[in-house]
């Protein structure tokens, strides 16, 4: 499932992005030789889970099973809903660095390399780590004025602030 927007082209790439995932799970569950006993084990699933809706962003992470190891699987987007396009997250920082692991930095947690996903959100960046069928995941909040050293300062932060 994900969200409706009336706006700026997200429905339309959100859409796209379950289709392309939906046509992986089909493709793999159609060549698979299951039997009466094995029906269960194709299961697919995907949702996604909106960070930020405001300023004519969007932001957010979706996760999908991968059909062929039932893992989970996860990915950022932040869009821009006035430019209609996704923004990439090297486009956030200063040249040459590595937000995720910059990030990770700033995590006082003991196992910071697990929060692999970073999310821009109202109030700064949420970092998460994989999702698990059992554990679920775990979010941690890195505020903007932690990171603002390595942020672009005339990139979406413009919009944000204003």
């Amino acid at each position: 499932s994900y969200p409706l927007i009336d706006d700026g082209g997200f429905t339309t790439w959100i859409a796209s992005r379950m289709t392309e995932w939906y046509a992986q799970y089909q493709n793999r569950s159609s060549n698979s030789q299951a039997t009466v006993d094995a029906r269960w084990i194709d299961f697919a699933s995907a949702w996604v889970d909106v960070f930020m809706l405001e300023d004519g962003m969007v932001s957010g992470l979706i996760t999908s099973t991968d059909p062929g190891s039932g893992l989970y699987n996860r990915e950022t987007f932040t869009y821009d809903l006035d430019a209609e396009r996704i923004i990439e997250i090297e486009e956030l920082t200063k040249k040459g660095v590595d937000l995720e692991e910059f990030l990770q930095g700033k995590l006082s947690v003991s196992d910071a390399a697990d929060y692999q996903y970073p999310v821009l959100a109202g109030p700064g960046f949420v970092m998460c780590t994989g999702f698990d069928a059992i554990r679920g995941d775990s979010l941690h909040l890195v505020p903007y004025v932690a990171v603002e050293e390595v942020l672009r300062k005339r990139s979406v932060f413009t919009k944000l602030a204003d």
